[in-house]
C-alpha cells in the first residue's frame, strides 16, 4: 500500500527547506499511516525483501526548497557539487519579487570576453580576486554582528559594491513555473529569492561553496580557491524533456535520467489514467497540482508518499475538472 511520506522543515539562513526523505542529523522523516508515523529507518528496518528500500540506505531525497522573498536575504549559496546530483521543478514565483513572473537561478559563470580575458585561467583568477575581496568584507560585518554591533554606512555601501561586483561574473538563468532546472555536476549555482521549487537529488551532504550573501553557518570557510579550479564555467542548455508517453489527456515526460535515479512528470486531464508499477525499487510520487486519488484517499499538491517495491496500481485525479501534475521518482539500484 502507498505511504505518505511525514515532511519535516529545517529552516536555513536563506528560507527552508522542507524533507520529505531526508535521514540525517537535521532532521529525520516519517512514514505516515492511518493517523500513525514512523521513521523512516524503522520500518525500513523490519519491512522483509527490501521492500521500502534498502536497510541504513538513504531513500532518493526529495524535498521543497523555499526561500524568502526578499533579495540577497533569501538567495541560496552559490556552490557546486561533484557527486550529488540535482533536479528542481519550479512549482512557484513570488510575484513581489519578481512582477513578470519569471524568477532567476544563479547557473554557472558569464563567457568572459577575450579583450579582458586572455584565457580562462585569466578569468578564473579574476573571479576569485573578485569574490576574496567580497569574503573579506562579509567577514567583516559577520564579527560586528557576533558582538551586536551594527556596520556603518560606509562598511554597508562596501559590502554592496563588492557583492554586486563578484555577482556580475555569474550567468542569471531565468525560469518560470514548470520549468525544470537540472544542475549539473561542477556547476557553480544558485537558486534565488522567491522562487520555489520541488528538489530530487543524491542524498550525500556534499559541496564547495564559492560564496554567500550571508553568514554561512555550516562551516568556517569558503571553497571558493579549490573550486575554482574544478568548475565548469558554463552549464549546458536545458534540454526539451523526452516524452516517453502521450495520449488523450496523458503526458509522460523524463524531467532526468541520471546514474543514480530517474524522474518523470505525470500530467493526467479529465478521466484520463495511467496504470504504473513502482517494479524491483520502490518509488516516489509528489503531487505538484490536482488531486490524486490513490488506495482510497485523496493526495494534494505538496503531499508525497512512497510506493513500496512491486507496488501495482493506477492514478486517476480526485477532481476531473483540474489538471493533475506528478512526479515520480525511482532509483537506479
Amino acid at each position: 500500500m502507498p505511504l505518505e511520506l511525514s515532511p519535516v522543515t529545517v529552516p536555513k539562513p536563506w528560507g527552508r527547506e522542507i524533507w520529505y526523505s531526508g535521514v540525517e542529523q537535521r532532521g529525520v522523516c516519517s512514514f505516515a499511516c492511518g493517523g500513525g508515523h514512523s521513521p523512516i529507518p524503522w520500518l525500513q528496518a523490519v519491512v522483509p525483501d527490501s521492500g521500502l528500500g534498502v536497510a541504513a540506505e538513504p531513500l532518493v531525497l526529495l524535498k521543497i526548497l523555499d526561500p524568502r522573498p526578499q533579495p540577497v536575504v533569501g538567495d541560496l549559496y552559490f556552490e557546486l557539487h561533484e557527486e550529488k546530483r540535482e533536479v528542481y521543478v519550479v512549482t512557484g514565483i513570488d510575484p513581489v519579487a519578481w512582477p513578470g513572473g519569471q524568477g532567476g537561478n544563479s547557473a554557472g559563470l558569464r563567457s568572459p570576453a577575450p579583450a579582458d580575458y586572455p584565457d580562462q585561467q585569466a578569468f578564473r583568477q579574476a573571479y576569485l580576486r573578485a569574490v576574496q575581496a567580497y569574503e573579506a568584507v562579509r567577514r567583516e560585518l559577520d564579527g560586528l554582528a557576533g558582538q551586536g554591533l551594527a556596520p556603518g554606512p560606509e562598511q554597508l555601501e562596501q559590502e554592496r559594491f563588492l557583492r554586486e561586483a563578484m555577482n556580475d561574473f555569474t550567468y542569471l538563468q531565468p525560469v518560470a513555473v514548470g520549468d525544470v532546472v537540472t544542475v549539473p555536476l561542477r556547476v557553480p549555482h544558485s537558486l534565488q529569492h522567491g522562487v520555489r521549487t520541488i528538489e530530487f537529488q543524491t542524498p550525500v551532504y556534499e559541496r564547495k561553496i564559492l560564496s554567500f550573501a550571508q553568514q554561512v553557518q555550516t562551516q568556517d570557510h569558503w571553497d571558493t580557491a579549490e573550486a575554482v579550479q574544478s568548475m565548469l564555467l558554463e552549464a549546458p542548455p536545458q534540454p526539451a524533456l523526452p516524452v516517453l508517453q502521450q495520449g488523450e489527456g496523458l503526458r509522460v515526460e523524463r524531467v532526468v535520467d541520471f546514474p543514480d535515479f530517474e524522474v518523470r512528470r505525470i500530467t493526467l486531464q479529465g478521466v484520463a489514467r495511467l496504470d504504473l508499477e513502482a517494479g524491483q525499487h520502490y518509488a516516489l510520487l509528489m503531487v505538484v497540482a490536482g488531486s490524486l486519488r490513490l488506495g482510497g484517499a485523496a493526495f494534494r499538491a505538496e503531499q508525497a508518499m512512497l510506493l513500496p517495491r512491486g507496488w501495482a496500481g493506477v492514478l486517476e485525479s480526485a477532481q476531473a475538472a483540474q489538471p493533475l501534475v506528478l512526479l515520480w521518482a525511482v532509483p537506479r539500484r
